[in-house]
């Protein structure tokens, strides 16, 4: 026979009943065992630790925790659905102690048949419908029956931390059924009618959103729980979600170009673009005015004898600093835009050659829509007969693995760190130079 004495939360022991613990546990009789149960092991002194063995609890599956609750239940003559022994082995989320107190809880206040409808009413858990519902509800971007699912929620006082956990687990059974269908079932811990339910709402979503969705939700959880209106902080939570896709269009971000030095403390004025003939009003201190007679009467000279017929206007409003801040007020900050920043540009006696870093940018530049709008630009800003050429840089080669690794090898370098700390190289990475962005 053996006495077994378990401490459970041992971490919470104070210094002094450690001590009393250590002559103890360093000589222990035979017939004794004691378990110290903790969460947080790194309290623990020293000297305990060293003289315990260390053995780490793993979770449990879902039907681990099922199949042992419906054990005890034949044990014991009570009878259940088997909805409610899967509802509380999700609840427990792998604990076979907290899933013991959910079933003692439930069996505290429910006579004969434990029936679902009970459990999710003690427990105050949502259902997989509830779940369906919202994620439904965020694909279709039906913004009422958000909004009533969140009150809903609220008016039956559900956990809404454990529903937004269950939700961050649907996000994520939805990214494995889009990509992998049905060779993902068996990786979904979930009865096959819930699975074919969550098969049809993955084909509503694409791979970016759900992914999008599960973040927002990790990093949102945390928000709710503390905010000082939970209710309002998930509602909101929920719409984002379902606007994600347009909150930022792809083709309004506004990437770091040549000229963002620049627009750090604000946009760039607009310059008023030169005369579609190719030239610009000569700067003058006044206006400039010729004698008719021998009168005081006083007129502006003629533009035809004043604008330059060929020069293009390439000086002061004309560069292309000031073209892209013309596309930006035309155009907004729209992919064309974008591309521009991104650009380095030579401005010729009547040629604009531009210099994109990707082949993707070089093709947009050219190509579609973007393409006819930036050459009608170039002529209403610089003039009818200048020439444009968009070109991409050529892309640096890239090393092979094994050429860096070799190279590695054979630095210097490289060689003593190896030798002075006994180590080995594992994989080798080449990072890109930094480069200036005005280059």
């Amino acid at each position: 026979r053996y006495k077994v004495f378990i401490i459970d939360e041992a971490h919470m022991l104070t210094r002094e009943a450690f001590n009393a613990l250590l002559k103890t546990l360093e000589e222990p009789p035979g017939h004794v065992t004691f378990i110290l149960a903790t969460t947080e092991a790194e309290k623990f002194p020293r000297t305990i630790i060293s003289r315990c063995q260390h053995y780490v609890f793993k979770h449990l599956s879902q039907a681990a925790i099922r199949d042992h609750l419906a054990w005890l239940l034949q044990q014991e003559g009570i009878n259940a659905e088997p909805s409610v022994l899967n509802l509380i082995a999700r609840r427990a989320a792998g604990s076979v102690r907290d899933g013991m107190s959910f079933l003692s809880q439930l069996l505290a206040f429910c006579e004969g048949t434990l029936e679902e409808r009970h459990a999710r009413e003690v427990l105050g858990l949502a259902g997989q419908e509830t779940l369906q519902a919202v994620v439904k509800a965020i694909r279709d971007r039906d913004t009422v029956r958000l909004s009533g699912l969140s009150n809903s929620l609220l008016e039956q006082g559900l956990d809404l931390g454990f529903f937004l956990r269950e939700l961050i687990q649907s996000w994520r059974n939805l990214f494995l059924l889009g990509q992998c269908g049905q060779e993902a079932h068996g990786l979904l811990d979930l009865p096959a009618p819930e699975i074919a339910v969550w098969q049809e709402l993955s084909q509503g979503f694409s791979p970016a959103h759900v992914h999008a969705c599960w973040q927002v939700t990790l990093e949102g959880q945390r928000r709710v729980m503390s905010a000082p209106e939970p209710g309002t902080a998930l509602e909101m939570l929920l719409l984002n979600l379902a606007y994600l896709p347009t909150l930022l269009p792809i083709e309004r971000v506004d990437f770091p170009g040549p000229d963002s030095a620049e627009n750090e403390n604000g946009p760039t004025p607009l310059p008023p673009p030169p005369d579609k003939a190719g030239g610009s009003l000569p700067s003058r201190s006044g206006p400039q005015v010729s004698k008719k007679d021998d009168t005081s009467e006083q007129t502006l000279p003629d533009p035809a004898e004043v604008l330059p017929k060929t020069k293009p206007a390439v000086e002061g409003s004309g560069t292309f600093e000031g073209f892209t801040a013309y596309v930006r007020e035309r155009k907004g900050e729209n992919g064309l835009y974008s591309c521009l920043r991104q650009a380095t540009a030579m401005v010729g006696e009547s040629s604009l050659v531009l210099s994109c870093p990707l082949s993707v940018h070089e093709r947009t530049l050219t190509n579609g829509d973007h393409g006819q709008a930036l050459k009608d630009l170039v002529q209403d800003y610089f003039g009818l007969n200048w020439d444009l050429t968009v070109e991409a840089r050529p892309e640096k080669k890239r090393r092979t693995r094994e050429e860096l690794l070799a190279m590695a090898q054979t630095n210097p370098h490289i060689d003593r760190l190896l030798r002075e700390f006994d180590a080995r190289i594992i994989d080798v990475t080449e990072i890109p130079p930094r480069s200036d962005s005005r280059a």
